[in-house]
């Protein structure tokens, strides 16, 4: 098993692996046990649960555990700019400061446009300059409570994390796709048969991996089996002509054919055309597989001759002409298909349908919608007037409608659609716990979430801890070329203005509550962004966007390694001898993945003590985000407590304010008593079937 693999596993479902074989339990393997929890739990901020802690017992694997994980926690490999940071950069001179930077970006950018030639590494200022480095061999002292790890059999992992994964009814993120990846080199053609892929997009992986492994009529066997239609067909052949430049093999070109004709003629002819793009689309796809070269069913053949001659009609058009004809008329034909009832309420409303209407029709298909839909939309149209998060991408025509009669509908949609599942808090005592999150101020991201993944999903919100005096973002990256990452941070103050620190901007605040470690143009480097969270107070800075971007152009998926993370930094912590970076201090830390030049990382907010994950890829990342976070004024309105209350009402649960007398205790990631439950992990239940279904 790779350790690449392994260490995905940990990062995205805290979740160690050991094969669980061992069945001898002494004193002497349990107190091994117990001393490995504690050193965890000291050194990096992590623990194991009683029931886990006998499991490693039995199989007398604390060593290994131990040593795996410290193999698997990332490191800030390189010092900054000015490694006594942040005092150094408390006391420098702006110019020299200045001067030290431009020396750094000649001895880098400047040899290479004048010489022509590659830099690796460029001039930094050192003992002549009087800048050296205090030897860093303190610990800062741990802010946050122990992280939960579970432990997984070794010998199922591959179908637990594949199934864990490809159940879900949202789109993968990138480290998800790596772990499916490997999953499906592992497991037999009836594994994956077996198990549904209900997110369409995630096929894409599995059905790649199928067409390049699989040989004959096992290969197309299988892909029939996990492509319910051939809609799902037509998909994932476009997504693999794509990665493949348009160009398949005979063999791939006559499974894509068989496959498209193993479905009825009706099915077929409905998925040919979906809509215009679609269509489009879709011709292309059966240009480059050759199709009637191919093709063994004369009816098949006839449906794309007359996709080619414009004779067939999508769905769409057919709503349209309803529509024309009467606003009743398209509502009957949008609710023939659950989803796309849904997709179109706006046009509905357009045309003139009444909005209860299309709520009585949403409520009666309810079972048959998507829990995700449903979240993603409650939280959009609650949330999206404070613009607290980026990238919620729905038609401009919303806008034109009031926004809390459709937040009103698709909260009521979706407590219908949470009854109809069946989860173990039904009729049972919930004590909802915090654990260190705002869940006043977290919401669930769907397919909208970070591409980056991480076990902190996006759109999460944890509150600074008690002795957090300073919030730190931290980069570290390395490449066998030279790279240039840079870190941002825009502050926003209480009248309105801004502070803004990085390459291009200040270097330090104007009372230091936010400092700069100083830009490094190559690799490997490391750069720091610290705000000290009284001082930020004293200058009237209310919030933190920080950011970072690839100024070499180089997407983070192309450079052999870029961490980046926030954490929190005791008062003692910005001492010379304190260790920059420690990984039990971190809120959230990720190794970045996706083809992007630029992330907007993470918000600060000053005033409540709170650090939320956002994560999100932002085109335009030097203006405007800062005034976008900075206005979210009031409270989000559909959080992760507002789902756990729609959630318990469905389920005929009741919420109490009594751990001790709950039947079940909810939280966000994983606890160590029997009653505790991850939403994480049961990625709040949405994912189940329907009792209908």
């Amino acid at each position: 098993m790779k350790d690449s693999f392994r260490k995905l596993v940990f990062t995205e479902l805290r979740s160690v692996m050991i094969p669980l074989n061992g069945d001898h339990l002494s004193d002497e393997s349990m107190q091994r046990a117990l001393t490995m929890n504690m050193n965890l739990s000291t050194q990096y901020g992590y623990m194991f649960g009683p029931k886990d802690l006998v499991l490693i017992a039995r199989n007398d694997a604390a060593g290994e555990i131990f040593d795996m994980i410290s193999g698997m926690i990332s490191e800030v490999k390189a010092p900054p700019m000015y490694p006594d940071f942040p005092s150094q950069v408390m006391s420098i001179d702006e110019a020299r400061f200045r001067f030290h930077q431009m020396l750094h970006y000649f001895s880098t950018y400047g040899i290479e446009y004048i010489f022509d030639t590659d830099v690796q590494r460029g001039w930094l200022p050192g003992e002549k300059e009087n800048i050296t480095g205090t030897e860093k061999v303190t610990e800062d002292e741990h802010l946050f409570d122990a992280r939960v790890l579970s432990l997984m059999d070794e010998k199922d992992a591959y179908l637990s994390v594949y199934t864990m994964i490809i159940s879900k009814r949202e789109r993968m993120t990138d480290p998800e796709k790596e772990l499916v990846s490997e999953c499906v080199l592992h497991l037999e053609p009836e594994q994956i048969k077996e198990i549904k892929v209900p997110f369409k997009e995630n096929l894409n992986i599995v059905f790649a991996v199928m067409m390049d492994t699989l040989k004959g009529s096992e290969r197309t066997e299988a892909m029939r089996a996990v492509c319910q239609h051939s809609g799902d067909v037509f998909k994932v052949l476009k997504y693999y002509l794509e990665q493949h430049e348009y160009h398949l093999k005979t063999s791939q070109k006559r499974t894509g054919v068989r496959l498209l004709e193993s479905y009825p003629i009706g099915n077929f002819k409905e998925n040919l055309i979906l809509s215009n793009t679609k269509r489009e689309e879709t011709l292309v796809v059966l240009q480059f597989l050759d199709y009637n070269r191919f093709s063994r069913s004369e009816a098949h053949r006839n449906a794309v001759a007359m996709l080619r001659n414009d004779e067939l009609h999508s769905w769409e058009a057919s709503l349209k002409a309803a529509l024309a004809e009467s606003p009743e008329a398209g509502l009957s034909t949008a609710a023939e298909r659950p989803g796309n009832l849904l997709r179109s309420a706006s046009m509905l409303i357009k045309a003139g349908v009444e909005p209860e209407k299309i709520k009585a029709e949403l409520l009666k298909c309810a079972d048959r919608l998507s829990t995700q839909t449903l979240v993603r939309l409650s939280t959009y149209f609650s949330n999206g007037a404070c613009g607290f998060f980026e990238n919620q991408v729905y038609p401009d025509s919303w806008e034109d409608f009031d926004t809390d009669m459709l937040d009103e509908i698709f909260i009521e949609v979706l407590k219908k659609n949470l009854s109809f599942k069946q989860t173990p808090l039904r009729g049972k005592k919930i004590f909802l716990e915090e654990s260190g999150y705002n869940l006043d101020r977290s919401v669930i991201q769907t397919n909208d979430k970070s591409e980056e993944g991480g076990y902190i999903r996006s759109g999460l919100t944890m509150k600074v801890p008690v002795n957090g005096k300073i919030i730190r973002l931290f980069t570290y990256w390395n490449d066998k070329e030279r790279v240039d990452i840079d870190l941002h941070g825009y502050g926003v103050r209480q009248d309105g203005k801004t502070v803004d620190i990085g390459w291009a901007d200040d270097f330090r605040s104007e009372k230091a509550a936010m400092l700069y470690s100083g830009d490094i143009t190559h690799s490997d480097a490391a750069e720091y962004i610290d705000v000290n969270l009284e001082k930020a107070r004293e200058e009237g800075i209310r919030s933190v966007v920080f950011s970072l971007h690839s100024y070499t152009d180089k997407t983070f998926k192309e450079i052999d390694e870029v961490l980046v993370g926030i954490m929190a930094v005791s008062e003692a912590g910005g001492g010379t001898d304190v260790k920059l970076y420690t990984p039990a201090n971190c809120f959230f830390s990720h190794e970045l993945r996706s083809s992007t030049v630029s992330i907007t990382y993470g918000f600060l907010n000053i005033e409540d003590m709170e650090v939320t994950f956002v994560g999100k890829t932002s085109e335009d990342w030097n203006t405007g985000l800062t005034a976008k976070y900075a206005a979210a004024e009031g409270l989000p309105l559909f959080t992760v407590r507002s789902y756990v209350r729609l959630l318990a009402e469905s389920q005929g649960a009741v919420l109490t304010d009594s751990r001790e007398n709950a039947d079940i205790i909810l939280r966000l990631d994983k606890g160590t008593e029997d009653r505790e439950v991850s939403l994480i992990d049961e990625n709040y239940w949405m994912d189940l079937p329907s009792i209908a279904e």
